[in-house]
């Protein structure tokens, strides 16, 4: 193979967010066929972890990692989305795969793919290569945060030992229903047979949905009790888990975690509570609830984008002793997609002006409709100048910045915050 056959990483990208634009579709004869035509890779697998919810899955995954870790385990851990870049879906022990690794691994899925009756859709190939790579560097367990749903998803056709449940709510209707009962049946399909799954605190309605299931696939439940607070401190079953300050979505989020790296005990995976306690006072989810700074202004990033996330993010701030009434002025955007309207109805109670701009995908609300979404709100052409009219309006009234609706405004905004390189723009 000569040098200028082996693609580029840049081109890799472009060819991978090119499968985005093919129809959605949700199953699992494609992955199957891809992962049989890649030599079956999951089998190698020794432990798995699936996470499934509406909200706060990608957090209590990377507390499960984070604490397995910490207990001296070799852990892989797939994420989805990405902020800047696509490497953060994939790490090991917290080191993100590299753009030479990605490439190498997309060679090999376009060398075998004409073996599949279908095109492997964009995250169908990111779970492969996840799973190429945990088996390449012999994990001794991979945790994957399901994409969409969870009966449905790539994700659902591993052999898990664990499965875990956040909190259900309302998103992605249109593929997943319209009820939370319908909702909850879709997620609790990543149930296993005859083994364990650790369960968030839920609605009743989702609740009952998952025991139901549980009780026809003989699967053991852990279900998980809303933490208490004592002076500060987060106590689960007795045992306190931190003393640092944590959104309250975060703490139901780190109790889920804890009893998941319980249950996993019976494997021999974990060791005592201290580990657990390291990993979460050195926990950090980039943009969910993150503090940020620039010209002596405080930025809050938080990816909430849809309802119970925008809740989530709202109870965060009212318990935030940081903000202590201080205003608020929200840098805002958000998918077409998305229930728009409710979700600004809610961040309007709590934020003093709004800033509205576009983002980086093609499903963005344009130009044309936030200038009707936001009325006489300023509306601005891209993210960096939103971010400047908010900094601005902070400045004169000593108030904080709020960026939020959606994630890809999220990571547009980390880039230009912090400065962290982002990679070549794609389709998406």
């Amino acid at each position: 193979m000569t040098r200028s056959s082996v693609p580029r990483y840049a081109e890799v990208l472009d060819s991978l967010f090119a499968r985005t634009t093919d129809a959605f579709k949700l199953g699992l004869d494609s992955p199957r066929m891809l992962l049989r035509a890649l030599g079956n890779p999951e089998q190698k697998l020794k432990r798995v972890v699936l996470v499934a919810g509406t909200n706060g899955k990608g957090s209590t995954s990377a507390l499960i990692s984070g604490a397995l870790q910490a207990a001296g385990l070799r852990v892989g851990f797939f994420s989805s989305p990405h902020l800047l870049q696509f490497c953060e879906r994939i790490r090991v022990n917290g080191e993100l795969v590299s753009p030479t690794e990605v490439t190498a691994m997309y060679k090999t899925i376009q060398e075998v793919e004409h073996r599949c009756q279908e095109r492997p859709t964009f995250f169908e190939c990111a779970m492969a290569m996840a799973t190429m790579t945990f088996v390449d560097r012999d994990v001794d367990i991979a945790v994957y945060e399901i994409g969409l749903g969870g009966r449905l998803d790539a994700t659902n056709v591993l052999d898990r030992d664990l499965a875990v449940i956040t909190p259900i709510g309302f998103d992605h209707q249109k593929y997943l229903g319209n009820t939370l009962t319908e909702i909850a049946a879709e997620k609790a399909a990543i149930l296993p047979h005859d083994k364990l799954a650790v369960v968030a605190p839920q609605k009743p309605e989702a609740l009952e949905v998952i025991e139901q299931m549980a009780s026809e696939r003989r699967c053991a439940l852990v279900l998980t009790p809303e933490p208490s607070n004592s002076d500060g401190a987060l106590i689960v079953d007795g045992e306190t888990l931190t003393t640092r300050w944590f959104p309250p979505y975060q703490r139901t989020n780190i109790a889920t975690a804890w009893n998941a790296c319980r249950a996993l005990e019976k494997f021999g995976l974990t060791r005592p509570i201290e580990s657990f306690r390291r990993a979460v006072d050195n926990f950090s989810w980039p943009g969910r609830y993150q503090r940020l700074e620039q010209d002596g202004i405080d930025v809050i990033v938080d990816g909430a984008h849809n309802m119970p996330g925008v809740a989530a993010m709202c109870a965060a701030i009212d318990s935030d002793p940081k903000i202590g009434g201080r205003p608020i002025h929200c840098v805002f955007s958000a998918l077409r997609d998305k229930a728009v309207q409710h979700m600004l109805a809610e961040i309007d109670k709590k934020t003093t002006s709004q800033h509205f701009t576009p983002v980086p995908s093609s499903r963005t609300l344009t130009l044309t409709e936030l200038r009707k979404l936001a009325r006489d709100r300023p509306v601005y052409n891209d993210v960096s100048a939103a971010l400047v009219g908010a900094r601005r309006a902070a400045a004169k009234d000593g108030g904080i910045v709020l960026v939020t609706g959606s994630l890809y405004l999220v990571g547009e905004a980390i880039s230009l915050l912090t400065g962290a390189a982002r990679d070549p723009a794609v389709n998406g």
